[in-house]
Formats: C-alpha cells, sequence, structure tokens
C-alpha cells in the first residue's frame, strides 16, 4: 500500500468515525443497556454466557463494558468499532483497500442504505444492539478476510508462499483465538461462514488445491467457538423463555409434509425486508440496462408493475417463486460474464440464511434482518460498481447525495431520541422531588421512529421488564406511560 492509498483510507474512515462518535455521543443508553449496566458492576463476568446469552458480543457488554453505557467512553469504544465493521467490510467484499473515488462513492452508497433502511439506531448506536450485532459481525468480518484474500489470490493465479518462523507460530494462535471468539459472535451467521469454508474445502480438494495450515486452523477454532456458544446455557435458556415462537429441529420433523414445506415457505417468506426491496429494484435496473433492452413508456410501467407484484409475492405468497426468477436472471448474465456468478453464490447464500431460520416461527427482529441483508447489501454495491463504469458522475453523485442525506435522518432521529431521554428524566426528577415514587411518563415525551429503531422503550404496563429495569436505575418504585 503505497503513501497515497494509506492517506486515503486515514482520511475516509477518520470522517466515518468521527461522524459515528457524533451520533454514539448523541444517541443515549436505552431499555437492556439499564439492565446490563447493572449486571456489569454486580455480577461476574461470564454470568450472562450462563443465564441469557452466549455471544461474545453480550457476554464483553454485560461482563465489562455496560459499566461505560451512560459514559462518553463506550461511545468511542462503540464509534471505533463501527468504523472497522465498515473499514473490513469494504475489504471482504473487494479483497482491498479504497484506492481511488469509485471506492469512496461505494463505500458512502453502503452507509446510505444501511442509514436509511439498516435500523442504524438499534445496530450502531444503542449499547445492547451493537453488542449483540455490531460486534460480533465486526469479528466475523475479521476472521474471514484471510480467507478472502487467499481465494482472491486463487482467482487470479497469484499466491504467495508464507515462512514458518516464531512470529509466524504466534501469528497462528492470535488467528486461532480471533475465530474461536468469531464463532461465538452469532449462531445463524456462524452456520453460514461453516458452511461456506466447508464448501471451499470440498472444491479445494476437488481442485487440488493446496490450502495453508491456517485455513485448517482457523476452520476448528471458528467450529469450536460455534458449539461453545450453541451449547451455552443461557442461550438455551433464552430458547425456553420465547419457546412460543421457536421450532426446534425435531418438531420440526415431527411436523407433517405439508406443514414442512408451509414452514420453510414462511421462513423464505421472512427475508423480505427494505433492504430487499432496494435489492429487487438495483437489480431489476441492472439486469435491463445490461441487457440493453430498449423500453418504451408502457414497458415501464408493466417493469414497475411486475416489481410490485414480486415484492408481494416475496412478502405474503411464495417468496421461492420470486427467489428462482431472479436467479434465472442472474444465471442469464452469468453465461454472458462469468463475473456474474458472484451475485448467484451470494443470493444463495442469503437465501440459505433464511432457511436456517425456519425454526423462528414468528420471523426475527428487523435488526436481525439487516445482519443478514449484508450479502444482498454486497449485491447492491457489486452492482453500483459495474455501473460506475458507464454512469461514474451519475452513481457519484447518487451515492454522496444519499450519504449526506442519511448522515441529517440519522442525526435527526439521534437528536429526537436524546431530547425525548432528556424529558423523561427531568419528568422523573421533577416528580421524585414532588415526592412521587410512582412515576407517570406522559405518552407524548416517547420517541419512536420504526425505521430506526425496532426494540420497546418503557411501556404502560409498570411490571414489563423495561420498566423494572430503568425503576431500579432511578432508585424509584415503578414507572409507567400513559
Amino acid at each position: 500500500m503505497n503513501c497515497k492509498t494509506k492517506y486515503l483510507n486515514i482520511s475516509v474512515f477518520s470522517i466515518l468515525f468521527i461522524i459515528l462518535l457524533f451520533l454514539n455521543l448523541l444517541y443515549p443508553a436505552q431499555t437492556d443497556d439499564y439492565a446490563l449496566y447493572q449486571k456489569a458492576l454486580n455480577d461476574n463476568f461470564l454470568s450472562t454466557y450462563f443465564e441469557w446469552n452466549g455471544r461474545i458480543g453480550e457476554i464483553l457488554f454485560a461482563g465489562y463494558f455496560a459499566k461505560f453505557a451512560f459514559s462518553p467512553i463506550f461511545d468511542i469504544i462503540n464509534a471505533t468499532i463501527g468504523t472497522a465493521f465498515l473499514f473490513f467490510g469494504f475489504i471482504l467484499c473487494f479483497a482491498r483497500v479504497i484506492k481511488d473515488k469509485s471506492d469512496i462513492a461505494l463505500l458512502a452508497l453502503w452507509f446510505a442504505i444501511l442509514g436509511f433502511f439498516g435500523y442504524f439506531g438499534s445496530i450502531f448506536l444503542w449499547g445492547a444492539g451493537s453488542a449483540n450485532y455490531l460486534w460480533g459481525v465486526t469479528l466475523i468480518f475479521a476472521f474471514c478476510i484471510s480467507y478472502r484474500l487467499f481465494w482472491n489470490q486463487i482467482y487470479n493465479n497469484n499466491i504467495q508462499k508464507t515462512s514458518h518462523n516464531l512470529w509466524i507460530n504466534f501469528a497462528y494462535f492470535i488467528f486461532v483465538f480471533l475465530a474461536f471468539l468469531a464463532g461465538m459472535a452469532s449462531e445463524f451467521i456462524g452456520v453460514m461462514v461453516i458452511f461456506v469454508i466447508t464448501l471451499s474445502f470440498i472444491y479445494a480438494t476437488y481442485h487440488k488445491i493446496s490450502l495453508p495450515f491456517w485455513q485448517f486452523l482457523g476452520f476448528f477454532g471458528f467450529v469450536a467457538g460455534w458449539i461453545t456458544l450453541y451449547l451455552s446455557p443461557g442461550s438455551n435458556k433464552r430458547v425456553e423463555t420465547v419457546g412460543s415462537d421457536f421450532m426446534s429441529l425435531s418438531e420440526f420433523f415431527d411436523i407433517s409434509f405439508l406443514d414442512k414445506i408451509i414452514t420453510l415457505n414462511q421462513a423464505l417468506n421472512h427475508n423480505y425486508s427494505d433492504i430487499f426491496v432496494v435489492f429487487l429494484i438495483s437489480f431489476s435496473i441492472f439486469y435491463i440496462l445490461k441487457n440493453d433492452i430498449k423500453f418504451k413508456f408502457y414497458h415501464w410501467i408493466i417493469a414497475i408493475l411486475s416489481i410490485v407484484i414480486a415484492m408481494v409475492f416475496a412478502k405474503h405468497i411464495c417468496a421461492g417463486v420470486v427467489f428462482v426468477l431472479i436467479l434465472w436472471m442472474m444465471r442469464n448474465l452469468a453465461t454472458k460474464d462469468r463475473f456474474y456468478y458472484i451475485f448467484i453464490a451470494l443470493f444463495l447464500l442469503w437465501v440459505f440464511m433464511g432457511i436456517i431460520l425456519f425454526g423462528l416461527v414468528n420471523g426475527v427482529p428487523k435488526r436481525t434482518s439487516v445482519v443478514r441483508d449484508i450479502v444482498l447489501m454486497a449485491i447492491i454495491i457489486l452492482i453500483a460498481k459495474e455501473l460506475y463504469k458507464i454512469y461514474g458522475r451519475k452513481i457519484s453523485f447518487i451515492s454522496f447525495s444519499l450519504f449526506i442525506c442519511s448522515v441529517i435522518l440519522l442525526s435527526y432521529h439521534s437528536y429526537k431520541t436524546n431530547l425525548s431521554q432528556k424529558a423523561i428524566n427531568q419528568e422523573i426528577i421533577e416528580q421524585k422531588r414532588a415526592g412521587k415514587n410512582n412515576i407517570i411518563i406522559p405518552k407524548n415525551l416517547i420517541y419512536k421512529s420504526k425505521k430506526f429503531i425496532d426494540f420497546g422503550n418503557i411501556q404502560q404496563d409498570s411490571q414489563h421488564w423495561i420498566n423494572k429495569t430503568v425503576s431500579k436505575y432511578h432508585n424509584i418504585e415503578s414507572i409507567s406511560v400513559k
């Protein structure tokens, strides 16, 4: 990496860090943060592993970092991890760092997609949400980069041999430790990573590609971490707590064949999200442009209606039909240029991630869907990269415009949430001064934005667990909303 490239990367990601730090400083602690703050102060480091959640992100947060949930220290840490997420994610997508203006435009577009459709507050700003999703995915990104770079070398016939010395052996140890932590980051993403690496091993065996020893070490370290997560007593207790929303594998095999089909179809329908809509529109336009299809006015009306029908099918009827159609279109592109097999691989990976979530009968939280939809975002960014070759100025204008708008929107949501939290805290203080110990918060003080956050706030029921944790933090008997 030359000095110009280093300076470019440092400059770009420093700007992103400043933006993320500003948003983190503006955004107050929410819901679970109150409970995990108490947990970090009073319980032992690994208590959450045995009681509620085996993910490494929540273990770190509940075991230690939640102590800083109400401090700027946590905002700095979270902004740093958010920047690392974007940096590692870009390398994972392109097997290189940022090199020019086109790369900056693509990164800006990715940030904009996350800002508009990625429940940004829940994943990048909310302490507990960041620990569970942002921190874990960043670890997985860091682990996968070595595999990505290796297979990129294979693709370009540019294998570099490494020597074996003390420092290399030490690096192996660090890599295995990173692999173990990454394996503990996410149950369903972990399955996907194990599946992909296993396929790469099969491919390497079939084509007689010699794999370096670190690939096997990393794989077994990751599997060990995933098994440690899967066997977590806390995670199993959490499943029992939400048992009405979960179908075990044994229960799935016990139901009839028709019910199996219905359950899998339901799982695929849950793949529908705002980001899927963005992908569907982007890919449809890209397909038309790549095939140089000349449209008249009524053709565009038919195309728009077709996309709307596809959305309805994907969300309510049978997403599998839409997915097959998309794969057919991708296959048509791949017959002309093998590069588009990457689209097929990524899309199948995304579909696979939806299938393995069949057990979550009532779907998954929106923030979990965003983590899965990162695969779709990669395809969107690759589409933008292809279009940039022809429509460079237009793509740059759209990307930077959307980026600026997303930063403004995120700042607005964070500011409104901050004002809401301050108003709630002030209401609690004033009512306590008046001698009240059962605090009632006016409903109009609660700020909600469904596309920014996807978790609950203080509820009307004073016995709700959120209300109880907030009451404990403020040393009051109860709190409710009316």
